[in-house]
């Protein structure tokens, strides 16, 4: 017996089978077990799904995203066309039915459809007509918060014990559903149920569109704003955005129209959508207040729902209950798994094989004694009232062979085994999916640039740079400052020495004693650094080059040496050669190569 359980959502519709070994496995539509809810009006007729998603690019005025948001509506205008909303459910229902036909080679044997617990018993029946329409069997409805606890307790083996309750927060795609659900003897029971129907998936992603606005120029925002194919891309690329946005700190959004990248991190992404997630569990409060019941008796707190794992959403829950809320990696597939879950089919009867006939007898099997004297019976009484009857199997109509005059004893009857059922051989169920409480998103690592091996006349800054300084600056400049702080107050006793010599001899020594001491300083550092992988830091050894450039100008300009000379010419050959593009790979040390083990 294969059952089918169907999460109608508002933006996805997730279908899950569960085969009679107890395994239950999504559907794959177009290899995503997401099918889109969306529908378009072709010429052919409805479109679902990815296709109705790529026919929208050509028609957006015959597309229909979310059938379920109109399901109050009558009808709904696509194009030229007034559609009934039940026949746009139907068609989603019609394409569930036939991937699983083409999966489990047949139609299903049982049918569970999940549905909002604030729905009204008139949605409800709008809901079970396009299921019967689609020619699926009669499906038996069940509260999405319901599948969700039922999968907490069963596949995710929480101990939910009887009177104890699990809080389901629902954040889908259009809506937010926070719901109580007890345990009681009979199974999962709504204790209290709250939400918001215009809180979902989609209002965060208006959220990052309004970011995208803002860091546009008005003229450009126009643009995009202004056409519909060009506004609806961009919505696809807000969605997306926010779904990496739960895995990275900051994410790149390529704005169509513009052929413009948009930088947004999750910072800016978080403090734009609080108010809304704050929103969500303010009313999850409220319902868990109406309840009635106490911190002790919740079991636990489980988000389901896309638009759920949001780091934000689990840390204002922590923050408002205290305690960590249960998610998983795909809790689209909460509902529609839960929902197979909830009422498991009974497993068929054992049909006991029917006994081998025996062949009919020849003759009535009586048993007759020998010819003897008549036993005289009293008058007024029968034979048949004397004697008693003697039971035996019935007698097939047809011929009775002649009777023989001896006794002749009735045959053996041959007892045929009662036949016992083999016992049914259950597999074990899959290992529950891991549980994660908090889930930590790594950095997102560096790719690895290759070594490069560079010119020579780069490999030498940290070295002989230094050597350069400690010799030139460092001891020139040492020599300058002494004999500039001994002429402050001992002049030399020169008569061919003016006054403006001895204080031009001053302030040289001054500053050349504070620029060797610059230039060691930054060199001592630039070693340093050269020690350790570059990690990007390639300005060092450029400021370097810059500063000793300078400075050889400037002796070479007052000394009028011709080394001075050479000596800038050659660090600034170094300076251009830094700035050249992928100069700081050549700064790149390379990596150590692994030791051999020690041999015994």
């Amino acid at each position: 017996m294969v059952a089918l359980g169907v999460d109608f959502g508002t933006s996805h519709t997730v279908a899950v089978a569960r085969w009679p070994d107890g395994r239950a496995r999504p559907l794959l539509f177009d290899g995503s077990p997401l099918l889109p809810s969306a529908v378009t009006l072709e010429e052919q007729g409805l479109v679902v799904g990815r296709d109705a998603v790529h026919a929208a690019r050509r028609a957006p005025e015959r597309f229909e995203p979310n059938p379920k948001r109109r399901i109050d509506d009558g009808a709904v205008l696509l194009g030229d066309s007034a559609v009934p909303v039940p026949e746009m459910v139907t068609a989603v229902f019609r394409r569930v039915l036939g991937e699983f036909t083409r999966t489990a080679g047949g139609p299903p044997d049982a049918v569970t459809v999940t549905h909002p617990a604030g729905w009204a018993a008139t949605r409800r029946a709008t809901l079970a007509e396009a299921v019967r329409q689609a020619g699926l069997p009669a499906a038996a409805l069940v509260p999405e918060p319901v599948a969700a606890a039922t999968y907490f307790a069963h596949v995710l083996r929480h101990l939910v014990p009887v009177g104890s309750a699990v809080v389901v927060y629902d954040l889908g795609a259009g809506t937010f559903d926070g719901s109580v659900v007890a345990r009681t003897d009979a199974g999962f029971d709504v204790r209290a149920v709250g939400g918001r129907d215009d809180l979902g998936g989609l209002d965060f992603d208006e959220l990052v569109v309004g970011l995208i606005a803002k860091a546009l120029p008005e003229a450009d925002w126009a643009r995009v704003s202004g056409d519909p194919r060009v506004y609806r891309q961009l919505r696809d690329e807000a969605r997306e955005a926010k779904e990496r946005l739960s895995r990275a700190a900051s994410v790149t959004v390529l704005v169509p129209g513009l052929d413009v990248d948009v930088q947004l991190t999750r910072d800016e992404f978080e403090a734009s959508a609080r108010p809304l997630v704050e929103r969500s569990v303010g009313s999850l409060a409220e319902t868990l207040r109406l309840s009635r019941l106490t911190s002790e008796q919740v079991a636990g707190i489980f988000l389901v729902g896309g638009a759920s794992q949001m780091p934000l959403v689990a840390t204002e829950l922590h923050r408002e209950f205290g305690r960590a809320p249960v998610t998983i990696e795909q809790p689209e597939l909460v509902v529609a798994e839960g929902s197979v879950l909830v009422a498991p089919p009974a497993p068929a009867p054992a049909r006991l094989p029917a006994p081998a006939r025996l062949p009919a007898p020849a003759r009535a099997p009586e048993p007759r004694t020998a010819p003897t004297q008549p036993v005289a019976t009293p008058s007024g009484t029968t034979p048949s009232a004397a004697t008693p009857s003697v039971s035996a199997p019935p007698v097939s109509p047809g011929p009775v062979a002649p009777v023989s005059p001896l006794p002749v004893s009735p045959p053996m009857l041959q007892r045929q085994p009662y036949p016992v059922p083999s016992r049914p051989v259950y597999l074990p169920p899959p290992p529950p999916p891991q549980v994660l409480y908090y889930p930590v998103v790594p950095p997102p690592m560096m790719p690895m640039i290759p070594l490069r091996k560079g010119p020579w006349s780069i490999r030498w800054p940290a070295g002989f740079m230094t050597a350069y300084a400690v010799v030139l600056y460092v001891g020139g400049g040492l020599l300058l400052l002494l004999a500039g702080v001994l002429n402050l107050f001992n002049p030399p006793p020169d008569e061919n020495i003016s006054a403006e010599d001895i204080e031009r001899f001053k302030v040289d020594g001054l500053e050349w004693g504070a620029i060797g001491l610059v230039a060691a300083t930054l060199l001592i550092n630039a070693a340093a650094r050269a020690r350790r992988p570059a990690r990007g830091h390639h300005w060092y050894p450029l400021a370097l080059c810059v500063i000793v450039a300078v400075s050889n100008l400037a002796l070479s300009a007052q000394t009028g040496q011709a080394g001075f000379l050479i000596a800038a010419v050659i660090f600034i050959l170094s300076t251009a050669m830094l700035l050249l593009p992928g100069s700081r790979r050549w700064m790149r040390r390379p990596p150590r190569p692994p030791q051999a083990p020690a041999r015994s």
